[in-house]
């Protein structure tokens, strides 16, 4: 049961992680414009965010043409008019 909502919930839960991260990365650049000095501190942090927010997204992404790759193959009903010829 616990595997099961897992997979349910969790590509809902990381694109809420990827979303939640890139607005933290959004409010440090906008913390930072003003002083040149506090973005060099900053900027490895902010780069950091964008990178497990880029990693998120691949791994959403890659579950989804896995599950559209074998619904294809299952024949199941809908799965073709999600692909593109």
């Amino acid at each position: 049961m616990a595997v099961a909502a897992i997979r349910k919930y969790g590509g809902y839960a990381l694109g809420g992680l990827a979303v939640a991260l890139w607005l933290v990365a959004l409010f440090l650049l906008a913390k930072t414009a003003q002083n040149s000095a506090q973005f060099g501190r900053l900027h490895p942090w902010i780069l950091l965010i964008n990178a497990v927010g880029v990693v998120v997204l691949l791994v959403l992404l890659t579950a989804k043409l896995a599950q559209l790759v074998r619904d294809y193959r299952r024949h199941v009903i809908g799965s073709r008019l999600s692909c593109v010829p």
